[in-house]
């Protein structure tokens, strides 16, 4: 797997600069930028196949019993369309700060095809409290047998971002930014802000329901016996009024395809004591490319 090549300190930089500048977008949503924009999501959405690349840190602060946390993922996919939905086959590498446990990292690669997700873990750091598969498994079966979440993302979660509500109820603010270039094409470039509220009631809720609470609970086992002493976290998805969420979004001149998508949300701390969600922010940076190219996507064998 490709390692990304921006720092995820840079990342992290450059987002507090964008949510900053939040104040400065227009007030009024401009029809012909969202009519633009709204059109490279479905345009992107009605592609054959595509190739994603994405990378996310979240941060949170505030929880009950102390629970602040730090969890990096990255994660390298081909999607191919079929008749139900998309088949994907990729790796994802979650890099994370647990108390009682310090830093750790979990390789897995992860195929999904008709529906069903199928994924073995690589590279395991000695020591981990975890039972995890190292041969390739059904998800489905074996988290069923082994207790906790199923592990690993969707194909909407993998395309989450392309279906977040883009009309003049959702969006709040839209911004023209500098034009850019990604691998020597030109890039028109929005900054959008969005209504939390429209987020949660469209198809992307996941990507406001998902935090660090779910990324650890999604660990095979992850809610039982390998991690004893683990603080409850809170994972019923927070009030409209505590999101912000805001993205940039950089467009193909010649194609009108989404290139990148650079997400920053933050939701704010609630409730107190054993109850107090924490606080969190997510910084990710999504490269898709590779449009409409041959993908050939198969079951591992064997499976078991």
């Amino acid at each position: 797997m490709k390692r990304w090549n921006k720092p995820l300190l840079a990342l992290a930089l450059v987002g507090a600069l964008a949510v900053g500048q939040i104040g400065l977008a227009q007030e009024a949503v401009d029809p012909a930028a969202l009519a633009d924009v709204a059109v490279a999501f479905e345009s992107t959405r009605s592609v054959e196949s595509l190739h994603l690349m994405s990378q996310s840190l979240t941060e949170s602060s505030g929880g009950a019993n102390g629970f602040d946390l730090s969890l990096q993922l990255t994660q390298e996919f081909d999607l191919a369309r079929t008749e139900s939905g998309w088949n994907a086959s990729g790796s994802l590498v979650t890099s994370s700060t647990l108390p009682m446990i310090g830093a750790i990292e979990l390789t897995s690669e992860i195929i999904s095809i008709d529906g069903v997700t199928y994924a073995r873990f690589t590279d395991l750091p000695e020591g981990l409290p975890l039972e995890l598969p190292q041969d390739w498994v059904d998800m489905e079966q074996f988290t069923a047998e082994q207790g906790g979440l199923p592990f690993g993302p969707s194909d909407n979660q993998l395309l989450a971002m392309l279906l977040l509500p883009l009309d003049e109820q959702s969006v709040t603010a839209i911004t023209a930014l500098p034009a850019d270039t990604i691998d020597d094409q030109a890039m028109s470039v929005y900054q959008i802000t969005l209504d939390p509220a429209a987020v949660l009631e469209s198809e992307a809720a996941s990507l406001l329901n998902v935090g660090l609470g779910a990324g650890l609970g999604g660990l095979p086992g992850g809610g039982n016996g390998p991690l004893p002493q683990r603080p409850a976290v809170d994972q019923t998805p927070p009030a409209p009024e505590d999101i912000q969420m805001t993205f940039a979004v950089y467009i193909g001149d010649d194609d009108g395809l989404v290139h990148r998508l650079y997400t920053v949300i933050q939701i704010a701390p609630s409730g107190e004591g054993d109850a107090a969600r924490p606080g969190l922010q997510t910084t990710t940076v999504t490269d898709l490319s590779r449009f409409d190219e041959p993908v050939e996507i198969t079951a591992p064998e064997p499976v078991s």
